[in-house]
């Protein structure tokens, strides 16, 4: 639709002037090329989709970032829970220092004997200092992902415990078709490709319209005359391209485009089953880890605590009780470390699933207008 409007004041001699009054308004509807609520509607659904496409994209980028945070703290609080192994095996070592000089004075043991555990001592003092460097370092590396003053003290207000999930493959496939940020992307990508084939389409149609107006003007001659103009008019507007092959390659890109999408589509739901499910096995597995360290764990401690009281009666040598000390710090340790393993597979399920943002309860405030 045009609308104009006009207005010119002549004024040959001093005796007269004409002043000339002209407006009209002229409608151009679109009939074949052009045409259509979808056509005229597709740069709009276009922009729409791809600030959907933005706001899912940042989506994506905060997921990793928590991820990393996740990785980050759980790495944080295992070099703290590893720090606290280190310091209760080193107050059983001097314990055990002490045991042998009871023994010592009594008699029941050779002075020599105490340089093993003595050793001991020492080797738990260097774990100590490690651990505390590993402690450290970590806070660090968790500090810089949280872009906050260096030297903030942080203190975990939590234990490593575990805390089983039961997982279903598929209800995990549900849900990451329905919050994966890259196969929602996808889909919307899938969207555009299909409205720019459409446009593709209509542009290859012939330029038909539907074209009407009104047209009027009135001119007032000073001191008396004056004329007024009306003018009706109506038809169809007709352009025809010939051998435009801009128009078929337009086109053909556009049917190209869509065609890669939709196999893009394809493959992006097998690449997402597969990594589902070594994401859940690899989860599963470490349950059973988890359950495995534990039974361990239980099995030295019953086993260093026999050999503690035949250590009291005379029935062991310091070797045999540092070697289970050992065994006992491995145990704990590899509990740790499975728990955590097991802790972090189950975020890289939530990351690869999409949910990220849901199981730790961070809702994003991405504004409003994003639906169409």
């Amino acid at each position: 639709i045009n609308l104009s409007l006009g207005e010119t004041l002549s004024r040959p001699d001093n005796n007269s002037s004409t002043a000339t009054t002209s407006w009209g308004v002229t409608l151009v509807q679109p009939l074949l090329k052009g045409g259509g609520l979808s056509i005229t509607r597709a740069s709009v659904q276009t922009a729409r989709i791809n600030e959907k496409i933005n706001l899912i994209s940042l989506r994506g980028t905060v997921m990793d970032l928590v991820s990393s945070v996740i990785t980050a703290y759980r790495a944080f609080l295992q070099s703290r829970e590893q720090l606290e192994i280190a310091n209760k095996s080193l107050e059983r070592a001097k314990e055990l220092v002490m045991i042998n000089r009871e023994l010592i004075n009594a008699g029941r043991m050779a002075e020599v004997e105490i340089v093993q555990t003595e050793a001991d001592v020492a080797n738990r003092e260097f774990s100590v200092l490690a651990a505390e460097n590993s402690a450290d370092a970590a806070r660090l590396t968790l500090i810089k992902l949280l872009d906050i003053d260096k030297k903030s003290k942080i203190i975990p207000s939590e234990k490593v415990s575990l805390v089983p999930v039961k997982l279903d493959f598929d209800e995990i496939m549900k849900t990451a078709f329905a919050n994966r940020p890259d196969y929602l992307v996808s889909l919307l990508r899938l969207e555009i490709s299909r409205i720019n084939l459409m446009v593709a389409e209509n542009n290859r149609l012939w330029d038909l319209s539907l074209a009407g107006g009104y047209y009027g003007s009135s001119a007032n001659q000073s001191p008396s005359s004056g004329t007024r103009i009306v003018a009706w008019n109506l038809g169809l507007q007709l352009s025809i391209p010939f051998r435009d092959l801009t128009l078929e390659q337009n086109h053909l890109n556009a049917r190209i485009s869509l065609e890669k999408d939709e196999a893009g589509i394809n493959k992006l739901r097998e690449t997402i089953e597969i990594e589902l499910q070594d994401q859940l096995r690899d989860a599963e597995m470490k349950l059973r880890q988890v359950k495995l360290a534990q039974h361990a764990l239980t099995l030295t401690e019953k086993k260093l605590e026999i050999e503690r009281e035949k250590l009291k009666s005379g029935r062991t040598t310091n070797f045999q009780m540092v070697s289970y000390e050992n065994d006992l710090v491995t145990a704990q340790s590899s509990e740790l470390s499975a728990i955590i393993s097991y802790q972090n597979a189950l975020a890289a399920l939530d990351r690869a699933t999409g949910t990220t943002l849901e199981s730790w309860k961070i809702a994003l405030n991405e504004g409003q207008g994003a639906e169409p």
